[in-house]
């Protein structure tokens, strides 16, 4: 499944070294009414993992695109899902 998105990032990216590469850990904050607003969990892989560790700031205003992640948690049995990054964009007309 093909998602996308925006939002302002709601921390800095955590950023993890992997053999094959960097993975940037990241919660995205959409606001989709007044006072309402729904948190995603993202994460970013290669190079769109390289540029948030370069240009994403805490409260930055970005928009991403990629698919959706789900796994069971080896730890709490449940269910969860992320966000995986595909392409991250930090548009000039909202910062």
């Amino acid at each position: 499944m093909i998602v996308g998105g925006s939002g302002r990032l709601v921390g800095e990216p955590i950023m993890k070294d992997l053999k094959e590469g960097r993975m940037a850990l990241f919660t995205i904050a959409e606001n989709v009414a007044k006072d309402v607003a729904y948190f995603h969990s993202c994460q970013a892989y290669g190079q769109a993992a390289e540029f948030l560790s370069q240009y994403g700031t805490k409260g930055s205003f970005i928009a991403i695109t990629g698919h959706l992640k789900t796994w069971k948690d080896s730890e709490t049995g449940f269910t969860k899902s992320a966000i995986v990054a595909d392409r991250v964009n930090i548009p000039k007309s909202r910062e």
